[in-house]
Formats: C-alpha cells, structure tokens, sequence
C-alpha cells in the first residue's frame, strides 16, 4: 500500500460509480460488512487530519470511513484503502471490487 493522493484516489473511486460493486468495511474494534452488493451513485474523498471516503448509494444510503491513510489497486483491479495508527495497525479499511470478494 501507499499513502494516499487524493486525485488518484477520486479517480480511482469514480471508475465504480454507476455501476454494481461489491463492498468490504471494516472498522476497529469490531465491525465490518463483506460482500455487500452495492450501487454506487457519488463518491467522495475529504481530508482533514487523515481521510474519509463517503459513497452514496441507491435507496438513499450513505457509506462513510474515515481516518484512511492508504491504497493501493491490486492485481484483481480492487481497489483497497485501508487507515493505519502511528503504530501501524490496521483501523479501518474499505475496499470496492467489480465480482465478489472470497470468503
């Protein structure tokens, strides 16, 4: 992974807008969502300490992370983003993909 560049970033999140994706988030401690099938209508990078990605999606939903720090597109063409503490550890992460993620 490597830090973030917001244009890379935007443009990288455009490439799903419009079309049906699947999702992966995860928040630390404890939560996450795999394998959502999604819509996606707008998407949003803002920075302020760190970054935070807010996907509208169809029905009137809102899908928001904050505190990214990192992306990379993989060798599946996913895109993964992911928030790192000064320590390293992972405590958010949010990755978008065109097929299903494996179990």
């Amino acid at each position: 992974m490597r830090p973030i560049h917001k244009e890379s970033v935007q443009k990288e999140l455009n490439k799903y807008v419009g079309k049906n994706s699947y999702i992966h988030v995860e928040v630390i401690p404890g939560g996450f969502v795999r394998n959502a099938n999604i819509t996606l209508l707008k998407a949003f990078i803002a920075e302020d300490e760190s970054y935070r990605i807010a996907l509208k999606i169809e029905h009137n939903g809102w899908i928001r992370v904050e505190g990214i720090t990192d992306y990379e597109v993989d060798h599946e063409g996913r895109l993964l983003l992911a928030g790192h503490d000064p320590l390293g550890r992972l405590m958010s992460a949010l990755q978008l993909s065109s097929v299903p993620f494996s179990k």
